[in-house]
């Protein structure tokens, strides 16, 4: 996880494979997804906006990018 936060150093770890950072009221944040094959990872951007009450922080883009070929994009290779 350590080479991933020197990518993105304004993010802090929270939790082992999720990344954050607060900007006002908004969390954006990645979350590292292992394939099934511990081959890659599937990165999952998310977005939580504080203003609404909530009792957890939602993943409201719970999903990977995809390409034409409906391959996602985000799959990095170890």
């Amino acid at each position: 996880m350590a080479d991933w936060q020197s990518c993105v150093p304004s993010m802090r770890r929270e939790r082992s494979m999720s990344l954050m950072k607060r900007n006002g009221p908004i969390v954006v944040g990645l979350y590292l997804r292992e394939d099934r094959a511990n081959t890659s990872y599937i990165v999952i951007p998310h977005v939580h906006n504080l203003t609404r009450p909530s009792t957890a922080v939602s993943l409201t883009l719970s999903y990977p990018l995809r390409n034409k070929k409906e391959i996602p994009t985000t799959t990095i290779l170890l």
